[in-house]
């Protein structure tokens, strides 16, 4: 019963390829020209798509050491709050550190023998063809904001910046550059933040030397008053 059961459910996939195969012949001329159709379709996007070439730079980020001199002044200067990758990945995709590298671009551009080697800060004319004028600022800060991926690298203090241009030259610039203008602003942010420091420093040096110029002479006040303070000229 068993072995019967089983030729007649065999028999009947083997009906089902048949009737596929029928219609597959019936209907072959279709099937063809769809085929071909896409198979073209296919050859015609490989030889007209343009190709995207993608640039990677890396920075590790370190933690701000501790300051030698720890007081709340200094403490106020040096605070941090969140998380030290996120806030640093937040700098990179900031409007100052994208008007940095946009300038470098646009000096590199100026320089370069070779214009073709720009893509993504270029004009183009009606028919999408290059031209060797630069697009308007604003253009240039929306098409990297769209082309420039900057992320934490699997959990690690490390920054990765992924740039994509159908010109390698200009993808690897780029990325280039936006390592170089973070490790400038940062740069500048510290020594800034180094003369705050001195500035509240040597304020405090002179309050310290005033206050010790006000004991001197309250001390020699007292002397001269035969050990007795005088209290009109005593400083709190």
């Amino acid at each position: 019963m068993e072995q019967f059961k089983f030729k007649t459910q065999t028999k009947k996939e083997n009906n089902k390829v048949k009737e596929l195969l029928n219609l597959a012949r019936i209907n072959k001329v279709p099937i063809i020209i769809i085929s071909l159709t896409v198979f073209a379709a296919s050859i015609i996007y490989a030889l007209v798509a343009q190709n995207i070439y993608n640039a990677k730079s890396a920075l590790r980020i370190s933690k701000p050491q501790t300051n030698i001199i720890q007081g709340p002044l200094v403490q106020a200067l040096s605070e941090y709050t969140g998380n030290l990758v996120a806030n640093q990945i937040e700098t990179l995709k900031s409007g100052t550190i994208r008007e940095m590298v946009i300038d470098a671009l646009i000096d590199s551009f100026k320089t370069a023998k070779h214009k073709d080697k720009f893509y993504l800060i270029l004009n183009k004319d009606s028919f999408g063809k290059l031209e060797n004028t630069l697009k308007p600022y604003s253009l240039i800060m929306e098409t990297l904001g769209q082309k420039v991926y900057i992320s934490q690298k699997r959990n690690l203090d490390v920054i990765e910046i992924d740039v994509e241009s159908p010109s390698p030259y200009e993808a690897a610039l780029v990325a280039n550059l936006y390592a170089k203008a973070y490790q400038e602003f940062n740069l500048a942010e510290n020594r800034q933040n180094f003369t705050s420091v001195r500035i509240i420093l040597e304020k405090q040096l002179t309050e310290k030397q005033v206050e010790l110029q006000i004991a001197e002479d309250n001390k020699k006040n007292y002397q001269f008053a035969g050990g007795t303070l005088d209290l009109d000229v005593q400083t709190s």
